[in-house]
């Protein structure tokens, strides 16, 4: 009796190994996937946004950063996202910001891992469920620091209670109304989370009807269900903007954007492609082979997010929360019969049966952890404490010689560096376009620029319709080529990264010749954000 036990606790103790096994890996994985981070190009403006409305006290104002905005009223759909990176970066810094992202990440991560744990799923199982069907597909919004970050996280808490509604605990769904207010103010991802949950509402009640041909829905069952869902959908009408911020969003979300990639249908035969793939093969393997009960309002919904990615690359991590919320038990059912528990039972063996499991464990480590440790922090001044340049993006050197050198002027600027030069060089200076695009611009304005920057059609309006002082653009691009050849312009500054010109008889062409270029990385290469000039 004795012996038994002894062998019970060691058998105890040797049932837990996987288990904490499998958690760490995920948080080595974590850790190493998501620390890195990228300055996004819209990240300035982010900031500078928050700060204007944490100084002013208001949210609706005419911008000041452009010359071509023509008083439109901003909508700024990211108001709140972006004071709360404000608040955040004025007490801790660029690593306030890193430790925030981190903390989204990792909260969509224990959400998802404690779903699955809660559907009977075995730690080592969910471990691998998330490397296979979410790292890599989440890596997208958690790369750099943006509202998309709240979207994830509000996405995935949305899937996670309309899965308990269907279970019978309908009662979740009163959870929705807050977090769509504080989500309509946050970011325009909204959208996607009020198209699941009407989608879902109605697949839910026509469920209803077929099932319950021969005893009809009571009133009361319906209210509770469509209660909240109009609850949540009004909710996010508790905006600075009310019903305008709907039409805004919907009108900006059906038209073409060909300059920004992640707004491009995805395409298979590509790394994005491939990161769809695998969720996809395993959520679709476990719901045609899997013997629980599959309900058709859930396998609508797991459709529709399934055809996201093909509207635009940047639904692709919501469509891999999906597959891994709605999908991942009927991957463990399919897995369990495949490999009964039994196989990878411990119970009875000696401890010395781990250590073949322990090299397996090393070797992997060693293949693939540390070379990927390696990508990760190799010349970094800390992992969490540096937002990181992308190498040879921004005109560093060009914009520490505009903000040297020139005390005011209009600007004509390339989309992805308007919200830098916003964040350096205004109110003072004023851009022609930056990543806010129709929120602030007209389509008009935004075409022109578009066509400046590619150096197509009309490219010289810009410069000839408006006051426009100076010229910064891409190195080697057509526009730099055109400028070069264009009567009235000068480049008075080159570099690998981008080439600075100025209206041959302005006044500015003097200072800017007069000084000399800032001693720093053309590049930014090496520096961190927010980087002072």
């Amino acid at each position: 009796m004795e012996r038994s036990v002894s062998q019970t606790k060691r058998d105890n103790r040797l049932g837990k190994w996987p288990n904490v096994g499998a958690i760490a890996l995920l948080v080595i994985v974590f850790i190493l996937l998501y620390s890195r981070t990228l300055a996004d190009p819209d990240l300035w403006g982010h900031l500078r946004f928050g700060r204007d409305i944490w100084e002013s006290g208001q949210i609706g104002y005419q911008d000041p950063y452009s010359y071509l905005t023509g008083g439109q009223t901003w909508i700024n759909h990211e108001w709140l996202a972006e004071v709360v990176f404000w608040g955040i970066f004025a007490i801790a810094g660029a690593r306030g910001l890193v430790l925030l992202k981190l903390f989204v990440g990792f909260l969509t991560f224990v959400l998802l891992y404690a779903h699955l744990r809660r559907s009977q799923v075995r730690a080592l199982r969910v471990a691998i469920l998330l490397l296979a069907a979410a790292a890599i597909p989440l890596w997208r919004f958690l790369i750099t620091v943006r509202p998309q970050l709240f979207t994830l996280l509000f996405f995935t808490l949305t899937i996670l209670v309309i899965h308990h509604a269907e279970r019978g605990r309908a009662r979740s769904l009163w959870l929705l109304a807050p977090l769509f207010v504080v989500w309509a103010n946050c970011h325009g991802g909204f959208l996607s989370g009020v198209g699941v949950l009407v989608i879902w509402g109605c697949a839910h009640i026509i469920q209803g009807f077929i099932q319950r041909a021969q005893n009809p829905i009571r009133l009361r069952t319906l209210l509770t269900l469509l209660g909240p869902i109009v609850l949540a959908v009004a909710g996010t009408l508790f905006n600075p903007y009310g019903l305008r911020l709907w039409a805004f969003l919907l009108r900006t979300a059906t038209v073409p954007r060909p300059e920004i990639r992640e707004w491009q249908p995805l395409e298979l035969i590509s790394v994005a492609g491939i990161s769809y793939l695998v969720p996809l093969g395993l959520s679709i393997a476990g719901l045609l082979y899997s013997r629980l009960e599959r309900q058709p309002s859930l396998m609508v919904v797991y459709a529709c997010t399934a055809f996201l990615p093909f509207v635009a690359i940047r639904h692709l991590p919501l469509f891999a929360v999906s597959a891994t919320i709605l999908g991942g038990e009927h991957v463990n059912d399919v897995w369990t019969r495949r490999f009964p528990r039994e196989r990878f039972s411990l119970k009875g063996r000696p401890p010395w049966v781990l250590v073949p499991w322990l090299f397996l464990l090393s070797v992997f480590v060693m293949a693939v952890l540390v070379p990927l440790a390696r990508y990760q922090f190799a010349g970094w001044r800390g992992a969490f404490s540096c937002i990181q340049f992308p190498e040879a993006y921004y005109p560093v050197r060009a914009v520490a010689l505009l903000k040297t050198a020139v005390p005011e002027g209009n600007l004509a600027i390339d989309f992805d560096w308007g919200e830098y030069a916003i964040w350096h060089l205004g109110p003072d200076i004023k851009v022609s376009i930056d990543g806010r695009r129709e929120t602030i611009y007209s389509e008009e304005v935004y075409q022109q620029n578009l066509h400046f920057m590619r150096g197509e059609r009309d490219w010289s309006t810009l410069l000839e319709a408006y006051p426009t002082d100076l010229a910064l653009v891409r190195a080697g691009s057509p526009t730099h080529n055109l400028l070069r050849l264009q009567p009235g312009w000068i480049v008075v500054y080159e570099d690998p990264v981008s080439a600075l010109f100025v209206r041959e008889d302005s006044p500015l062409r003097e200072r800017l010749e007069a000084a000399d270029p800032p001693d720093i990385p053309y590049d930014g290469r090496g520096l961190c954000f927010p980087q002072v000039l």
